[in-house]
């Protein structure tokens, strides 16, 4: 019997550059057209290779793990490609992994935010592959709620690590030759223990992850659906979870400065909104290192002159 191996597939998540002086101006802070171009662009091409070489003799056992976000986005813009996605998985019997429906972070998802989530990628996978997952793909550490909300969905606790030796991304595959090499390492490889010298980064990215978190409940109340959106893929995993790596086109600073100026837009969003349905119109622009905490206490404030 072969290895069981793990192809993930994940958006690439493109910020837009952001500062001070663009908070309050309305801006997108996602490029979504260049994320669902690389989608219809990149995972066709990833899952032909992936088909092309699991076709043969192959004696390994394979598990797909991709937020159910692309599977909808594809079928909208590139029905072909979910046609191939299908038949590579009823063909080579694949087994779909369950996981956050947007690939949110499990280090900022909140109980009801990872429910929520969860059946929609169930919704999707029956849709499109009329399969249901029985093995959560985890990006990272699980909390005991989680666990539990994961075993009552899913009917099991079955999980799959991010950081398994067998667990291969094809974000950055782009042909046959490079994915077959990587797959006969991945077989041989052994766990490395990477020390992370870079202490500042992880404070970075530890802070983000506490200012998502803190401003993901006053989203809910607001009921900016475009704006929750927004969120859960801000919080995307592939965010954070390389925050520290220089992965990403901006340096690890530049992508916090972003993030958090993000963070201060959204607070200063929903600020605005409920300060106006109070008849208080703001004009100026706050910008601080905790937004999420500034806006906790001026919707205290609002609160406590309305009683």
């Amino acid at each position: 019997m072969g290895t069981s191996i793990t192809l993930v597939i994940e958006p690439k998540v493109h910020l837009h550059d952001m500062n001070i002086f663009d908070i309050g101006a309305n801006k997108p802070y996602i490029d979504m057209g260049k994320m669902h171009d690389e989608m219809s662009n990149t995972v066709a091409t990833q899952i032909a290779i992936a088909r092309a070489y699991f076709s043969g003799a192959k004696t390994q056992t394979v598990q797909l793990a991709m937020p159910a976000y692309v599977v909808d986005t594809l079928a909208e813009r590139s029905p072909e490609t979910i046609v191939q996605l299908r038949n590579f998985i009823t063909s080579s019997k694949i087994d779909l992994l369950a996981m956050p429906y947007y690939g949110t972070s499990l280090d900022v998802i909140k109980p009801e935010e990872l429910q929520m989530q969860l059946e929609l990628q169930k919704e999707s996978f029956q849709k499109h592959f009329k399969k249901r997952s029985k093995t959560f793909y985890a990006s990272s550490k699980l909390s005991l709620e989680q666990k539990e909300i994961i075993q009552k969905n899913l009917g099991t606790t079955t999980i799959v690590d991010s950081k398994d030796k067998t667990v291969l991304f094809l974000n950055n595959i782009n042909d046959a030759e490079e994915f077959e090499k990587l797959v006969e390492e991945i077989q041989s490889a052994t766990k490395t223990v990477v020390l992370n010298a870079r202490l500042g980064f992880k404070d970075m990215k530890d802070h983000l992850i506490t200012e998502l978190q803190g401003i993901y409940p006053h989203i809910v109340v607001s009921e900016d659906n475009q704006l929750l959106e927004t969120w859960r893929l801000m919080a995307h995993e592939g965010l954070l979870s390389n925050f520290d790596m220089y992965s990403s086109e901006q340096s690890p600073y530049e992508q916090y400065t972003t993030m958090l100026n993000m963070c201060n837009d959204v607070a200063h969003k929903i600020k605005t909104l409920a300060l106006t349905k109070r008849g208080v119109f703001l004009t100026d622009v706050d910008v601080t290192d905790s937004p999420s905490q500034f806006l906790r206490d001026v919707m205290e404030q609002t609160k406590t002159r309305n009683t």
